[in-house]
């Protein structure tokens, strides 16, 4: 089977199962806590990110930027 025609829970245990294979258990458990979640308030730190506007203003902005291209 392809990568393109396996599904992506497919895709995820094969390559758990190839990393068991060549890193052995605690090798693959090194590699994985590389990936680990990040840390912080994303909701509250997106509200310092993004202003204030209306979605009338989000729209005009729009018409604006794709006018300019």
């Amino acid at each position: 089977m392809t990568e393109i025609s396996m599904a992506p829970s497919e895709i995820r245990l094969r390559g758990y199962e190839i990393l068991l294979r060549e890193l052995e258990a605690v090798g693959a458990v090194r590699f994985m806590q590389q990936y680990e979640s990040g840390r912080g308030g994303y909701m509250r730190d997106r509200r310092n990110w993004l202003t204030e506007k209306s979605v009338c203003e989000l729209a005009e902005a729009m018409r604006q930027q794709k006018s300019e291209l």
